[in-house]
């Protein structure tokens, strides 16, 4: 009797186990004495093919915060990739000496124009060195201007970046354009150091201006 029960009860498993595996249902039945483990027939088992991505570096440039046309950000940026001067630098340098404006039109009380404050004393002089043809410059083109500006900029960080890095060598050729390379020496002996309220605006400002990088998956 022992032994038909036992026939018995292996049956009903073979054919709740076959159950399973024709309808790949989800049972439960125990796999050892006392056990609650789920059992899972493998037809049943989802295998899910991984799709490659690539990850790609985007940069987000901070156009709600520069009150200048969408283009000219773009060409600005591009500007300053060709070289070291960091953008949000550029940038906070316009701020500054339009009072916060960004007119691309402004003239000074001590005769500087456009976008970028070129003093127009020295048109000529800035022009040859950013190597931007005076006969054609325009101080109200805001693009022009901008060339002027970066091509000054970058010619002082080729100058000086032997001498300073990082944001010691900003300050120093910030302080360059807003007082001239002779000015900066006398500044120099006078204080012990380069770093102006110039430069030091700039620095603090640029804070708002600074590209954000985001990746993405595509």
């Amino acid at each position: 009797m022992k032994k038909l029960n036992k026939i018995f009860f292996m049956t009903i498993f073979i054919i709740c186990a076959l159950s399973v595996k024709a309808y790949g249902a989800k049972a439960t039945v125990p796999a050892l004495a006392g056990s609650t483990e789920e059992y899972i027939p493998l037809q049943n088992t989802i295998t899910v093919t991984e799709t490659e991505f690539t990850l790609v570096k985007r940069t987000v440039l901070p156009y709600e915060n520069i009150p200048l046309d969408i283009e000219l950000v773009d060409y600005i940026y591009n500007r300053t990739k060709e070289g070291d001067l960091p953008f949000h630098i550029f940038i906070a340098l316009i701020d500054l000496e339009t009072g916060e404006t960004f007119n691309p039109n402004l003239i000074s009380d001590t005769n500087d124009h456009g976008l970028c404050q070129i003093n127009k004393r020295y048109f000529e002089y800035h022009c040859e060195t950013a190597g931007v043809d005076y006969n054609t410059f325009d101080p109200y083109n805001p693009y022009h201007s901008v060339d002027v500006s970066i091509g000054v900029l970058n010619s002082l960080i080729e100058r000086y970046k032997s001498d300073y890095i990082g944001t010691e060598l900003i300050e120093y050729i910030l302080s360059c354009y807003n007082r001239g390379e002779t000015g900066v020496k006398n500044y120099i002996k006078s204080n012990g150091t380069f770093s102006t309220p110039y430069s030091r605006i700039i620095i603090d400002r640029s804070e708002k201006y600074k590209l954000e990088e985001v990746y993405e998956y595509q």
